[in-house]
């Protein structure tokens, strides 16, 4: 049942990832206190992930880049994809609504110098490149997104893997003590140590039953974690192929 709700919810989800999000668009934006041309869009993803996503765009595309306060900023990189001259970027990731976990706001400034932000009046080539590299962004916000679900769900499942093989060496250890009680038992003639060797028997064949009940419970939780991953790994997948 709770794999069924995980898939479901998961479902609805990724479909958000491919829906709710706006078209970018030329605007005016705060660029250190003053007001500058820039091209925004809304990712409906939290501000850490947006973030992250541009950073691995980034990397993957060979363009050094800066962190901090919110903006990742990239000095007089040659980015062909935006343009055709070496350029100054800086993403401005803002998160929305409460703790900035209801989506991102992300500005992108363009400038030719220190002070010469492009907008499109004056070079349109640029602006629209610029408007199409954050609405194609949004598969990189995507794939993002899953591959951070895909790391937390592999940590889950070797959490659950290593609990699993402690059980069963538990059990392993718990069943050889009982073999060496029985045997003992087997051959003790005096009546008053059998009787305790039996007590003990008792009481850790009540241990092996918990042990065995916390085993199978462990084993299916492992298998719904497992049956969780392959899920996210497929759609991360489909993502890879759909961006391609």
């Amino acid at each position: 049942m709770k794999t069924k709700f995980f898939i479901s919810f998961l479902i609805i989800f990724i479909l958000a990832v491919h829906i709710s999000f706006s078209q970018s668009k030329e605007t005016t934006a705060k660029y250190q206190k003053v007001d500058q041309p820039a091209f925004s869009i809304i990712y409906d993803q939290p501000s850490d992930m947006v973030t992250g996503a541009i950073q691995q765009r980034l990397k993957k595309d060979g363009i050094s880049f800066r962190t901090g306060k919110g903006v990742i900023s990239c000095a007089g990189v040659n980015y062909p994809v935006l343009a055709d001259t070496s350029v100054n970027l800086y993403f401005l990731v803002e998160g929305r609504g409460r703790k900035g976990r209801d989506g991102s706001d992300v500005a992108l400034f363009i400038s030719k110098g220190p002070d010469h932000f492009i907008s499109r009046q004056s070079d349109p080539h640029i602006a629209k490149n610029a408007l199409q590299y954050l609405n194609e962004l949004q598969q990189n916000v995507s794939v993002y997104a899953i591959q951070q679900q895909v790391s937390t769900q592999q940590k889950t499942v070797d959490g659950k893997a290593k609990d699993y093989r402690k059980l069963l060496k538990a059990s392993h250890k718990l069943e050889s003590k009982r073999y060496d009680l029985q045997r003992t038992l087997s051959s003790e003639t005096n009546l008053s140590k059998q009787n305790k060797l039996r007590d003990k028997i008792q009481s850790l064949d009540k241990k092996i039953n918990r042990n065995q009940s916390d085993i199978r419970s462990n084993q299916h939780d492992l298998m719904q974690a497992k049956d969780q991953l392959n899920f996210l790994q497929q759609q991360l997948n489909q993502q890879q192929v759909q961006g391609k």
